[in-house]
Protein backbone atom coordinates (compact mmCIF):
# COMPACT_ATOMS: atom_id res chain seq x y z
CA UNK A 1 0.00 0.00 0.00
CA UNK A 2 3.13 2.25 0.63
CA UNK A 3 4.54 1.78 -2.65
CA UNK A 4 1.52 1.80 -4.24
CA UNK A 5 0.17 5.43 -2.76
CA UNK A 6 3.48 7.25 -1.71
CA UNK A 7 6.10 5.61 -4.38
CA UNK A 8 9.18 4.86 -4.42
CA UNK A 9 10.37 7.96 -5.81
CA UNK A 10 9.71 11.64 -6.27
CA UNK A 11 6.96 11.93 -9.14
CA UNK A 12 6.93 14.04 -11.83
CA UNK A 13 4.86 17.24 -12.62
CA UNK A 14 2.63 15.81 -14.57
CA UNK A 15 1.42 13.41 -12.10
CA UNK A 16 1.40 16.18 -9.18
CA UNK A 17 -0.73 18.04 -11.96
CA UNK A 18 -3.00 15.50 -12.86
CA UNK A 19 -3.58 14.15 -9.12
CA UNK A 20 -4.21 17.96 -8.07
CA UNK A 21 -6.93 18.21 -10.80
CA UNK A 22 -8.48 15.16 -9.92
CA UNK A 23 -8.47 15.30 -6.48
CA UNK A 24 -9.79 18.76 -6.89
CA UNK A 25 -12.61 18.40 -9.31
CA UNK A 26 -14.03 15.42 -7.73
CA UNK A 27 -13.84 17.19 -4.01
CA UNK A 28 -15.98 20.43 -6.23
CA UNK A 29 -18.47 18.06 -7.34
CA UNK A 30 -19.00 16.18 -4.36
CA UNK A 31 -21.54 18.68 -2.90
CA UNK A 32 -23.61 18.32 -5.99
CA UNK A 33 -23.64 14.67 -6.10
CA UNK A 34 -24.46 13.99 -2.66
CA UNK A 35 -27.44 16.30 -2.93
CA UNK A 36 -28.76 15.28 -6.37
CA UNK A 37 -28.75 11.22 -5.22
CA UNK A 38 -30.39 12.39 -2.15
CA UNK A 39 -32.95 13.71 -3.71
CA UNK A 40 -33.53 10.82 -5.68
CA UNK A 41 -33.26 8.61 -3.32
CA UNK A 42 -35.22 10.32 -0.39
CA UNK A 43 -37.29 12.95 -1.94
CA UNK A 44 -37.95 17.08 -2.65
CA UNK A 45 -39.01 17.18 1.33
CA UNK A 46 -35.91 15.28 3.35
CA UNK A 47 -33.29 15.86 0.58
CA UNK A 48 -34.11 19.93 0.31
CA UNK A 49 -33.43 19.37 4.20
CA UNK A 50 -30.10 17.92 3.53
CA UNK A 51 -29.23 20.30 0.27
CA UNK A 52 -29.81 23.27 3.35
CA UNK A 53 -27.54 21.28 5.82
CA UNK A 54 -24.66 20.75 3.00
CA UNK A 55 -24.88 24.15 2.32
CA UNK A 56 -24.39 25.45 6.11
CA UNK A 57 -21.56 23.43 6.25
CA UNK A 58 -19.89 24.83 3.13
CA UNK A 59 -20.50 28.30 4.41
CA UNK A 60 -19.01 27.11 8.11
CA UNK A 61 -16.12 25.13 6.35
CA UNK A 62 -14.22 28.66 5.73
CA UNK A 63 -13.63 28.40 8.92
CA UNK A 64 -12.23 25.70 9.33
CA UNK A 65 -9.79 26.21 6.22
CA UNK A 66 -9.28 29.93 7.71
CA UNK A 67 -7.51 30.45 4.39
CA UNK A 68 -4.48 28.63 5.70
CA UNK A 69 -3.31 26.84 2.95
CA UNK A 70 -2.22 29.72 0.41
CA UNK A 71 -0.15 31.32 3.56
CA UNK A 72 1.35 28.05 4.58
CA UNK A 73 2.52 26.79 1.19
CA UNK A 74 4.26 30.21 0.49
CA UNK A 75 5.92 30.05 3.64
CA UNK A 76 9.31 30.15 1.76
CA UNK A 77 11.33 31.13 4.42
CA UNK A 78 10.05 28.25 6.79
CA UNK A 79 8.93 31.08 9.33
CA UNK A 80 6.45 28.38 10.97
CA UNK A 81 6.85 24.96 11.49
CA UNK A 82 3.88 22.07 10.46
CA UNK A 83 3.34 21.75 14.33
CA UNK A 84 2.01 25.21 14.08
CA UNK A 85 -0.29 25.39 11.57
CA UNK A 86 -1.57 21.96 12.49
CA UNK A 87 -2.52 23.20 16.34
CA UNK A 88 -3.83 26.46 14.59
CA UNK A 89 -6.17 24.37 12.15
CA UNK A 90 -6.75 22.01 15.24
CA UNK A 91 -8.27 25.29 17.08
CA UNK A 92 -10.06 26.89 13.72
CA UNK A 93 -11.86 22.81 13.54
CA UNK A 94 -12.82 23.50 17.03
CA UNK A 95 -14.41 26.89 16.36
CA UNK A 96 -16.33 25.80 13.74
CA UNK A 97 -17.94 23.17 15.65
CA UNK A 98 -18.85 25.67 18.07
CA UNK A 99 -19.90 28.49 15.46
CA UNK A 100 -21.82 25.32 14.09
CA UNK A 101 -23.75 25.09 17.24
CA UNK A 102 -24.68 28.45 17.78
CA UNK A 103 -26.26 28.73 14.41
CA UNK A 104 -28.75 25.51 14.89
CA UNK A 105 -29.58 26.98 18.36
CA UNK A 106 -30.37 30.20 16.98
CA UNK A 107 -32.37 29.29 13.87
CA UNK A 108 -34.28 27.44 16.05
CA UNK A 109 -34.10 24.07 14.22
CA UNK A 110 -36.30 20.98 15.65
CA UNK A 111 -34.03 17.90 16.63
CA UNK A 112 -33.49 15.84 13.67
CA UNK A 113 -33.29 18.60 11.27
CA UNK A 114 -29.96 20.22 14.04
CA UNK A 115 -28.75 17.14 14.30
CA UNK A 116 -28.61 16.84 10.32
CA UNK A 117 -27.07 20.37 10.14
CA UNK A 118 -24.38 19.28 12.58
CA UNK A 119 -23.44 16.21 10.88
CA UNK A 120 -23.30 18.00 7.78
CA UNK A 121 -20.72 20.40 8.92
CA UNK A 122 -18.87 17.44 11.00
CA UNK A 123 -18.13 15.67 7.68
CA UNK A 124 -16.83 19.39 6.42
CA UNK A 125 -15.17 20.13 9.35
CA UNK A 126 -12.94 16.87 8.23
CA UNK A 127 -11.99 18.19 4.85
CA UNK A 128 -10.87 21.63 6.76
CA UNK A 129 -8.68 19.50 8.88
CA UNK A 130 -7.19 17.19 6.14
CA UNK A 131 -6.50 20.41 4.77
CA UNK A 132 -3.23 21.05 6.53
CA UNK A 133 -1.69 17.41 5.83
CA UNK A 134 -2.03 18.31 1.93
CA UNK A 135 -1.12 21.90 2.33
CA UNK A 136 2.57 20.34 4.08
CA UNK A 137 2.58 17.19 1.26
CA UNK A 138 2.30 20.41 -1.01
CA UNK A 139 5.53 21.87 0.67
CA UNK A 140 7.01 18.60 0.27
CA UNK A 141 7.02 18.39 -3.29
CA UNK A 142 4.36 16.09 -3.24
CA UNK A 143 1.49 17.77 -5.29
CA UNK A 144 0.15 14.40 -6.00
CA UNK A 145 -0.40 13.24 -2.42
CA UNK A 146 -2.78 16.41 -2.12
CA UNK A 147 -4.96 15.23 -4.79
CA UNK A 148 -4.86 11.67 -4.11
CA UNK A 149 -6.17 12.61 -0.54
CA UNK A 150 -8.69 14.48 -1.83
CA UNK A 151 -9.97 11.92 -4.22
CA UNK A 152 -9.46 8.84 -1.97
CA UNK A 153 -10.95 10.45 1.11
CA UNK A 154 -14.35 11.73 -0.87
CA UNK A 155 -14.98 8.79 -3.08
CA UNK A 156 -14.63 6.82 -0.25
CA UNK A 157 -17.01 9.13 2.49
CA UNK A 158 -19.21 9.08 -0.51
CA UNK A 159 -19.40 5.56 -1.35
CA UNK A 160 -20.30 4.93 2.59
CA UNK A 161 -22.76 7.17 3.02
CA UNK A 162 -24.79 6.23 -0.64
CA UNK A 163 -24.33 2.75 -0.13
CA UNK A 164 -25.98 2.83 3.75
CA UNK A 165 -28.64 5.35 2.67
CA UNK A 166 -29.62 2.98 -0.08
CA UNK A 167 -30.09 0.27 2.39
CA UNK A 168 -31.49 2.05 5.43
CA UNK A 169 -33.41 5.08 3.59
CA UNK A 170 -32.76 7.16 6.56
CA UNK A 171 -30.53 10.14 6.10
CA UNK A 172 -29.36 10.24 9.91
CA UNK A 173 -27.38 7.22 9.58
CA UNK A 174 -26.24 7.44 6.04
CA UNK A 175 -24.61 10.98 7.44
CA UNK A 176 -22.82 9.63 10.43
CA UNK A 177 -21.67 6.17 8.59
CA UNK A 178 -20.54 8.82 6.31
CA UNK A 179 -18.33 11.27 8.96
CA UNK A 180 -16.65 7.61 10.19
CA UNK A 181 -16.11 7.04 6.61
CA UNK A 182 -14.37 10.44 6.76
CA UNK A 183 -12.37 10.26 10.08
CA UNK A 184 -11.25 6.86 8.14
CA UNK A 185 -10.23 8.53 4.94
CA UNK A 186 -8.49 11.00 6.90
CA UNK A 187 -6.57 8.79 9.08
CA UNK A 188 -5.60 6.69 6.23
CA UNK A 189 -4.17 9.61 3.70
CA UNK A 190 -3.42 11.47 5.74
CA UNK A 191 -1.97 11.22 9.23
CA UNK A 192 -0.25 7.77 7.95
CA UNK A 193 1.22 9.00 5.12
CA UNK A 194 2.87 12.25 7.13
CA UNK A 195 4.09 10.04 9.38
CA UNK A 196 5.69 7.61 6.61
CA UNK A 197 7.28 10.70 4.85
CA UNK A 198 8.47 11.96 8.64
CA UNK A 199 8.64 15.70 7.50
CA UNK A 200 6.11 16.66 10.40
CA UNK A 201 6.31 16.85 14.50
CA UNK A 202 3.36 17.61 16.45
CA UNK A 203 5.00 19.75 19.57
CA UNK A 204 2.77 22.67 20.48
CA UNK A 205 3.31 25.96 20.25
CA UNK A 206 0.86 27.94 21.12
CA UNK A 207 2.70 31.41 20.49
CA UNK A 208 3.24 30.71 17.02
CA UNK A 209 -0.32 29.39 16.21
CA UNK A 210 -1.75 32.39 17.47
CA UNK A 211 0.31 34.41 14.89
CA UNK A 212 -0.65 32.01 11.74
CA UNK A 213 -4.59 32.61 12.88
CA UNK A 214 -3.82 36.39 13.24
CA UNK A 215 -2.01 36.91 9.87
CA UNK A 216 -4.70 34.68 7.55
CA UNK A 217 -7.98 36.56 9.46
CA UNK A 218 -7.98 39.23 6.65
CA UNK A 219 -7.58 36.40 4.61
CA UNK A 220 -10.56 34.13 5.94
CA UNK A 221 -12.70 37.41 6.50
CA UNK A 222 -12.64 37.62 2.26
CA UNK A 223 -13.48 34.49 1.55
CA UNK A 224 -16.04 33.58 4.59
CA UNK A 225 -17.62 36.63 3.15
CA UNK A 226 -17.87 35.23 -0.56
CA UNK A 227 -19.25 31.56 0.95
CA UNK A 228 -21.96 33.85 2.41
CA UNK A 229 -22.67 35.63 -0.68
CA UNK A 230 -22.93 32.11 -2.76
CA UNK A 231 -25.27 30.77 -0.01
CA UNK A 232 -27.12 33.75 1.19
CA UNK A 233 -30.08 32.84 -1.41
CA UNK A 234 -30.76 28.95 -0.05
CA UNK A 235 -30.42 30.41 3.95
CA UNK A 236 -33.38 32.87 2.98
CA UNK A 237 -35.45 29.97 0.81
CA UNK A 238 -34.77 27.79 4.47
CA UNK A 239 -35.89 30.85 6.85
CA UNK A 240 -39.17 31.55 4.38
CA UNK A 241 -40.28 28.27 2.15
CA UNK A 242 -40.99 24.55 2.21
CA UNK A 243 -37.82 22.10 2.33
CA UNK A 244 -38.72 21.01 -0.81
CA UNK A 245 -38.58 24.37 -2.75
CA UNK A 246 -34.17 23.78 -1.51
CA UNK A 247 -34.35 20.88 -3.80
CA UNK A 248 -35.77 22.87 -6.39
CA UNK A 249 -33.49 25.58 -6.26
CA UNK A 250 -30.20 23.51 -5.10
CA UNK A 251 -31.12 21.35 -8.63
CA UNK A 252 -31.24 24.25 -11.08
CA UNK A 253 -28.43 26.03 -9.54
CA UNK A 254 -26.14 23.24 -10.78
CA UNK A 255 -24.92 24.34 -14.00
CA UNK A 256 -23.56 27.40 -12.23
CA UNK A 257 -21.30 25.56 -10.20
CA UNK A 258 -20.22 24.03 -13.22
CA UNK A 259 -19.23 27.10 -14.90
CA UNK A 260 -17.65 28.42 -11.68
CA UNK A 261 -15.36 25.06 -11.67
CA UNK A 262 -14.82 25.80 -15.45
CA UNK A 263 -13.54 29.35 -14.91
CA UNK A 264 -11.01 27.95 -12.42
CA UNK A 265 -9.80 25.23 -14.86
CA UNK A 266 -9.19 28.71 -17.22
CA UNK A 267 -7.51 30.25 -15.22
CA UNK A 268 -5.82 29.06 -11.97
CA UNK A 269 -2.83 27.29 -14.30
CA UNK A 270 -2.30 30.86 -15.49
CA UNK A 271 -1.74 32.43 -13.05
CA UNK A 272 2.26 31.82 -12.37
CA UNK A 273 2.58 33.23 -15.57
CA UNK A 274 0.11 35.90 -15.32
CA UNK A 275 2.00 36.80 -11.66
CA UNK A 276 5.62 37.11 -14.04
CA UNK A 277 3.84 39.22 -16.36
CA UNK A 278 2.85 41.63 -14.16
CA UNK A 279 5.81 41.78 -12.14
CA UNK A 280 7.94 42.30 -15.43
CA UNK A 281 5.74 44.69 -16.54
CA UNK A 282 4.59 43.48 -19.46
CA UNK A 283 1.11 45.03 -19.31
CA UNK A 284 0.03 43.69 -23.32
CA UNK A 285 1.09 40.07 -22.46
CA UNK A 286 -0.73 40.39 -19.21
CA UNK A 287 -4.21 41.97 -20.37
CA UNK A 288 -4.41 39.91 -23.58
CA UNK A 289 -4.71 36.43 -21.90
CA UNK A 290 -7.20 37.94 -19.21
CA UNK A 291 -8.90 39.12 -22.00
CA UNK A 292 -8.97 35.77 -23.95
CA UNK A 293 -9.63 34.03 -20.74
CA UNK A 294 -13.13 36.35 -20.30
CA UNK A 295 -13.97 36.01 -23.78
CA UNK A 296 -13.76 32.37 -23.23
CA UNK A 297 -16.26 32.08 -19.97
CA UNK A 298 -18.17 34.74 -21.98
CA UNK A 299 -18.50 32.04 -24.99
CA UNK A 300 -18.84 28.93 -22.49
CA UNK A 301 -21.56 31.24 -20.62
CA UNK A 302 -24.24 31.89 -23.42
CA UNK A 303 -23.44 27.86 -24.55
CA UNK A 304 -24.51 27.00 -21.67
CA UNK A 305 -27.60 29.16 -21.26
CA UNK A 306 -28.50 27.71 -24.71
CA UNK A 307 -28.26 24.22 -23.66
CA UNK A 308 -30.40 24.92 -20.38
CA UNK A 309 -32.92 26.69 -22.07
CA UNK A 310 -33.55 23.51 -24.46
CA UNK A 311 -32.19 20.50 -22.43
CA UNK A 312 -31.53 21.74 -18.89
CA UNK A 313 -34.76 21.47 -17.39
CA UNK A 314 -35.35 17.97 -19.22
CA UNK A 315 -32.01 16.46 -17.88
CA UNK A 316 -32.55 17.66 -14.07
CA UNK A 317 -35.30 16.37 -14.43
CA UNK A 318 -34.61 12.84 -14.98
CA UNK A 319 -31.21 12.60 -13.13
CA UNK A 320 -33.61 13.80 -9.69
CA UNK A 321 -36.83 12.28 -10.44
CA UNK A 322 -38.60 16.03 -9.59
CA UNK A 323 -40.84 18.00 -12.02
CA UNK A 324 -38.71 21.25 -13.01
CA UNK A 325 -40.99 22.49 -16.11
CA UNK A 326 -42.07 25.61 -14.21
CA UNK A 327 -38.43 26.13 -13.49
CA UNK A 328 -36.71 27.04 -17.08
CA UNK A 329 -36.62 30.91 -16.92
CA UNK A 330 -34.98 30.53 -13.38
CA UNK A 331 -32.41 28.21 -14.39
CA UNK A 332 -31.66 30.17 -17.83
CA UNK A 333 -31.05 33.36 -15.37
CA UNK A 334 -29.10 31.51 -12.87
CA UNK A 335 -26.89 30.16 -15.68
CA UNK A 336 -26.25 33.69 -16.53
CA UNK A 337 -25.70 34.73 -13.04
CA UNK A 338 -23.07 31.93 -12.59
CA UNK A 339 -20.78 32.94 -16.10
CA UNK A 340 -21.32 36.93 -14.58
CA UNK A 341 -19.90 35.15 -11.04
CA UNK A 342 -17.06 33.70 -12.94
CA UNK A 343 -15.68 36.57 -14.10
CA UNK A 344 -15.85 38.60 -11.12
CA UNK A 345 -13.80 35.35 -9.56
CA UNK A 346 -11.37 36.04 -12.84
CA UNK A 347 -11.01 39.78 -11.36
CA UNK A 348 -10.57 38.53 -7.89
CA UNK A 349 -7.86 36.75 -9.44
CA UNK A 350 -6.07 39.65 -10.43
CA UNK A 351 -6.13 42.39 -7.58
CA UNK A 352 -4.47 38.83 -5.83
CA UNK A 353 -1.93 39.21 -8.30
CA UNK A 354 -1.75 42.80 -7.31
CA UNK A 355 -1.43 42.37 -4.18
CA UNK A 356 -4.97 44.29 -3.44
CA UNK A 357 -5.65 42.38 -0.14
CA UNK A 358 -7.38 45.72 1.50
CA UNK A 359 -9.35 45.79 -1.53
CA UNK A 360 -10.69 42.69 -1.98
CA UNK A 361 -11.92 42.59 1.49
CA UNK A 362 -14.03 46.23 0.59
CA UNK A 363 -15.24 44.30 -2.44
CA UNK A 364 -16.60 41.16 -0.49
CA UNK A 365 -17.66 42.82 2.80
CA UNK A 366 -19.68 45.25 0.98
CA UNK A 367 -21.43 42.65 -1.48
CA UNK A 368 -21.85 40.11 1.55
CA UNK A 369 -23.77 43.07 3.33
CA UNK A 370 -25.82 43.83 0.50
CA UNK A 371 -26.49 40.08 0.02
CA UNK A 372 -27.77 40.35 3.89
CA UNK A 373 -30.25 43.05 3.27
CA UNK A 374 -31.40 41.70 -0.01
CA UNK A 375 -31.53 37.71 0.15
CA UNK A 376 -34.50 37.76 2.58
CA UNK A 377 -37.20 40.31 1.48
CA UNK A 378 -36.58 38.92 -2.29
CA UNK A 379 -36.93 35.57 -1.23
CA UNK A 380 -40.13 36.38 0.95
CA UNK A 381 -41.97 38.37 -1.94
CA UNK A 382 -40.46 36.35 -4.89
CA UNK A 383 -40.16 33.45 -4.03
CA UNK A 384 -37.45 30.94 -5.92
CA UNK A 385 -37.45 33.87 -8.78
CA UNK A 386 -36.62 36.16 -5.29
CA UNK A 387 -33.26 33.78 -4.93
CA UNK A 388 -32.27 34.14 -8.54
CA UNK A 389 -32.39 37.83 -8.72
CA UNK A 390 -30.77 38.12 -5.17
CA UNK A 391 -28.24 36.05 -6.39
CA UNK A 392 -27.73 38.23 -9.58
CA UNK A 393 -27.49 40.97 -7.75
CA UNK A 394 -24.75 40.38 -5.68
CA UNK A 395 -22.46 38.84 -7.71
CA UNK A 396 -23.05 41.84 -10.63
CA UNK A 397 -22.73 44.34 -7.73
CA UNK A 398 -19.09 41.96 -6.62
CA UNK A 399 -18.37 41.88 -10.91
CA UNK A 400 -18.40 46.18 -10.84
CA UNK A 401 -16.69 46.40 -7.40
CA UNK A 402 -13.81 44.27 -8.67
CA UNK A 403 -13.84 46.11 -11.62
CA UNK A 404 -13.28 49.58 -10.61
CA UNK A 405 -11.14 48.82 -7.37
CA UNK A 406 -8.91 47.31 -10.10
CA UNK A 407 -8.99 50.19 -12.20
CA UNK A 408 -7.94 52.58 -9.35
CA UNK A 409 -5.35 49.85 -7.92
CA UNK A 410 -3.54 49.98 -11.89
CA UNK A 411 -4.12 54.37 -11.20
CA UNK A 412 -2.39 54.15 -7.54
CA UNK A 413 0.77 51.86 -9.06
CA UNK A 414 1.06 54.31 -11.89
Amino acid sequence: MRTFYIGKSKPSDSSCFMWNMIGSTIFALSSLILSVFVIRITGSIVGGMFSIALTISQMLMFIAFFEMRNYQVTDAKCEYTFSDYHTAKVVMCIVMGLVSILYVLFMGYNLEKAIIVLLACLYRMFDGYADVYESQFQIEGRLDLAGKSMTFRTLFSIAVLMVCLLVSNRLLYALIAGNVAAFVGVFLCNVLVINQLRVASFKRVWRSSKKIIQKCFPLFVGVFCWGFILSASRIAIDWYMEYRYQSYFILVFLPVSAINLFGGFVFRPLLPKLTIYYKEKQDRLFWRIIGKGILLLTLFTLFSMVVAFFWGIPILSIISGLDLSGYRGILVFLVMSGGLNAIGYTLYLILTIMRGVKRILIGYITTAILSLITAFPMVRIFGLSGAAGSYFLSVLVLSLLFFFLIRLQIRNAK
